[in-house]
């Protein structure tokens, strides 16, 4: 492809920001660099139409973690991490929704639960035991006190009667975010080019060769790509991992006010206007799910076919309206990488399945490296 001279001068320009990955990630970092400096040019590669990872696909949950995920996190990570953790996703959903108004973007405070079946009674149990600490762990992170409360679960799921409840969650419209984020980032200056797929970053002459033979230059590059990152930079400790999601038809008087999480975080589902939305399940299958490539597997349809209708208790004769899958980007822990691994060359990876809560806290942090240098 041959490149117009009015193309060419565009993103040519050897003092720019280049951004690779326009999810969450790479929009709030944009943001945040043309706040801190106005006058830097700013210029975002994303390879797909839409941002390809999860930032479009994801479930729209407006959380920081369940009781069991902090419970299993403390069993990978210490004490002073989990809080971090849980710090950095509540400050990335505070800055998140401060960059977009509630209306643009479906944003609901409903608060979530977390659900138990009866035969995890033990899982139930502990966290039912543990619930006072990891209440003190989030607000020694936040200041929120009381973030986790037993209560009776509503609508009469077939679970366990009592649940744990998180008035402070919320809920929003992936698709919607992005819009609205994107369009504050153009507004500001930033340009966007989608349909740009990175092949090699050439550090020594600060270039980036692309498909159809398209050279980017650049003065600072900030990788952006989540899970998506190894095909870039090596030795990462990064994997990709896929989730699968499904849609409902609408459902004529259902009751799911709020958000729900099942094992430690691997299954959720909510309502989005009269329909369930259901997804996850990886659990099951962490060899095959570990990749990626979008796509469906008859095992993990079947898995969360069989609890929509046997654990959340939809009628069999509801159809689903749609599937879809998303790609995650995870390592041995969860905490996410922001770093300068190389002069003027920066990162910001692995959100470990919570994009929306950290991404704009990582977007914030990357713009402070990138503009102080």
């Amino acid at each position: 492809m041959h490149l117009s001279y009015w193309e060419k001068q565009e993103i040519s320009k050897p003092d720019q920001i280049v951004i690779v990955g326009s999810g969450v990630v790479g929009i709030t970092t944009s943001i945040y660099i043309k706040r801190k400096n106005p006058e830097i040019s700013v210029i975002i590669l994303e390879r797909g139409q839409l941002p390809l990872g999860a930032s479009t696909k994801n479930a729209g949950f407006s959380c920081f973690g369940s009781v069991s995920e902090v419970l299993d996190d403390l069993g990978h990570m210490s004490e002073g991490e989990v809080i971090n953790l849980i710090r950095n996703r509540y400050n990335g959903l505070q800055r998140l929704l401060s960059l977009v108004s509630n209306n643009e973007i479906e944003y609901f405070n409903n608060g979530g639960y977390e659900v138990f079946t009866h035969d995890q009674e033990e899982l139930f149990q502990s966290c039912v035991e543990k619930i006072n600490h990891c209440s003190d762990l989030v607000y020694e992170a936040t200041g929120i006190k009381n973030a986790y409360q037993l209560m009776d679960t509503p609508y009469g799921l077939n679970t366990e009667e009592k649940s744990i409840f998180n008035p402070y969650e919320g809920q929003l419209n992936p698709m919607k975010l992005m819009k609205s984020l994107i369009t504050t980032a153009i507004k500001s200056g930033v340009m966007i080019l989608n349909g740009i797929t990175v092949n090699e970053i050439v550090e020594n002459s600060k270039e980036l060769k692309c498909n159809n033979d398209i050279v980017v230059p650049y003065k600072k590059l900030v990788i952006c790509t989540n899970g998506f990152a190894t095909k870039l930079l090596k030795d990462l400790d990064l994997k990709t991992v896929r989730n699968q999601v499904l849609m409902t038809k609408p459902i004529e008087g259902l009751q799911l006010k709020g958000c729900y999480h099942y094992n430690k975080g691997y299954v959720y589902f909510r309502d989005y206007h009269g329909r369930v939305l259901l997804g996850g399940g990886r659990d099951i299958a962490m060899e095959e799910e570990t990749t990626d490539e979008f796509g469906l597997t008859e095992k993990i349809q079947n898995y969360l076919k069989s609890f929509l209708y046997n654990t959340i208790g939809i009628d069999k004769n509801i159809e689903i309206d749609h599937w879809w899958s998303g790609i995650l980007g995870v390592g041995s822990t969860k905490s996410t990488i922001i770093r300068e691994y190389r002069k003027d060359h920066f990162m910001g990876v692995r959100m470990g399945g919570m994009g929306v809560a950290l991404g704009s806290e990582v977007g914030y942090k990357l713009a402070s490296m990138v503009v102080m240098k």
